[in-house]
This record gives C-alpha cells, structure tokens and sequence, in this order.
C-alpha cells in the first residue's frame, strides 16, 4: 500500500513600504566629542559617523570643532 501526499504553500506579499522621515536636529559639539561619539548620541548607531561628517562637509578622521553646531539627519 502506497500513499502519495501533496503539499502546496500560500504566502501573501505586501508590495506597500513604509517611508522613514528624516528630520535635521543640529547638535553643539562639546570638549571630547568625535564624529562616531555624535553620531551614537544622536541615532543610536556610531555607523553613521561616515554620513554625518559627510554632511557637514567633513572627514571621520577629523575631529569636529567645539562649539560647531552640526546637521545630524534622524529618522523617526
């Protein structure tokens, strides 16, 4: 005796995405600050150290200028 069994899988896919807003905050740069110290302050994630030097004209490697109010784009 011999059975056969036939097995089908449904998924539903949504096609809609959810748009993040992003806001520009200007953050006071203090004594000991880096671009990486700023940017886990500010988003929570130090990765975007990279983005926020860009932004403000700037290199990782450099440190920002206390007293320098920088444009730190967040997402909400």
């Amino acid at each position: 005796m011999f059975y056969t069994l036939n097995l089908k899988e449904y998924r539903t896919v949504s096609t809609a995405r959810v748009q993040k807003k992003t806001k520009v905050k200007k953050y006071k740069v203090k004594k000991g600050d880096t671009w990486y110290s700023i940017a886990r302050k500010m988003t929570g994630l130090s990765a975007n150290a990279q983005k926020i030097a860009k932004k403000n004209k700037s290199k990782v490697t450099k440190k920002p200028k206390v007293g320098k109010k920088v444009k730190v784009d967040v997402t909400s």
